[in-house]
């Protein structure tokens, strides 16, 4: 067999999709509480881009507002949010455009040794469908770039 060796590094960097503004489909969703004892809906995201799609994790929680708000604002939810209560259900299946980040994992001063774990992508917000060609849109992510057959494109706000 022929390959091509790759860095622990490289592995990671290859499946890690580049920091920018992806379409995306909410294919699971929960209530649950957080490690404080908190209310919180978790997300699972299928995120796109290109040929290629990604899951990620998200936690919509009364301390991270504004996060809380554009995802109820950005999946149409806004009716819900402004009475105050809006349950993981009715996130299930909407869609819309999340801001992704690269989150490195970093072992801080004083800090006793523990296992690294790789990079990951991470949600950081819920925004406006981008611009057609933007600088914020990674080529493959482009929504103009006239794949039809996206299953979230006649949902999109």
């Amino acid at each position: 067999m022929q390959f091509t060796p790759k860095t622990e590094q490289e592995l990671i960097e290859e499946n890690l999709f580049p920091a920018g503004v992806y379409p995306f489909e909410v294919v699971k969703a929960e209530d649950k509480q957080s490690k404080s004892g908190n209310d919180m809906i978790v997300l699972n995201l299928r995120v796109f881009y290109g040929e290629r799609t990604s899951f990620i994790n998200d936690y919509l929680l009364e301390a991270f507002g504004f996060k809380l708000r554009h995802a109820a604002v950005q999946m149409g939810l806004e009716d819900q949010y402004e009475t105050g209560a809006i349950n993981a259900e009715d996130f299930l299946g909407k869609t819309g455009y999340a801001k992704v980040g690269i989150r490195k994992d970093k072992l801080k001063k004083g800090e006793p040794d523990r296992e690294l774990y790789p990079d990951q992508n991470t949600i950081l917000d819920y925004v406006d469908a981008p611009k057609a060609g933007g600088p914020s849109v990674p080529k493959g992510a482009d929504p103009a770039d006239g794949d039809d057959d996206i299953p979230f494109a006649a949902n999109v706000l």
